[in-house]
């Protein structure tokens, strides 16, 4: 994906790359080009999957203390972006 910004009278593309960031307990995706979203527990149990297109904030809250991992895929199933993630 791309973004644009204006700087005088120039605007600039800045390519937008897939990426999760954890916040406290909100996971922050950004899918310029859609994907599908899948967060997994540390024993491989898939504990949530949703599409996801331009940017998402997930609340975390419900899950207890402990390591996950988020992985970020392509419409087509290509892995994008991969996060491990301490909840404390």
């Amino acid at each position: 994906g791309t973004e644009f910004i204006t700087v005088g009278n120039r605007r600039i593309a800045l390519p937008v790359s897939p990426r999760l960031q954890l916040e406290n307990r909100t996971l922050h995706v950004t899918a310029p080009m859609g994907g599908n979203l899948a967060l997994f527990a540390v024993n491989g149990k898939t504990l949530l999957s949703r599409p996801v297109t331009g940017t998402a904030s997930i609340s975390l809250e419900s899950l207890p203390a402990g390591r996950y991992v988020a992985k970020l895929f392509s419409s087509a199933g290509k892995p994008l972006a991969n996060k491990f993630l301490q909840i404390r």
